[in-house]
């Protein structure tokens, strides 16, 4: 089991990098409706492209305590 969500956090740091790499956000699962009273920049149903990413971060929070939060860059140069 704890290989498995090892699996996952390094699924979701892949993704991440892969964002960084092709210059887009991915969505918020699950987000139909944001909270009108929220005033938050939103990413929901459809990845946004076009945008200029310096920097990503994927954070992984387990059973036990085990977190790991790791923050990839863009280097230009």
């Amino acid at each position: 089991m704890h290989t498995v969500l090892g699996a996952a956090g390094a699924l979701d740091f892949v993704a991440a990098v892969l964002a960084l790499e092709r210059q887009i956000i991915l969505p918020t699962i699950n987000l139909q409706v944001p909270d009108p009273e929220c005033d938050l920049d939103y990413v929901s149903c459809h990845a946004r492209t076009g945008v200029d990413l310096s920097a990503v971060m994927s954070s992984s929070f387990a059973f036990g305590g085990t977190n790991a939060v790791l923050i990839c860059r863009k280097v230009i140069g």
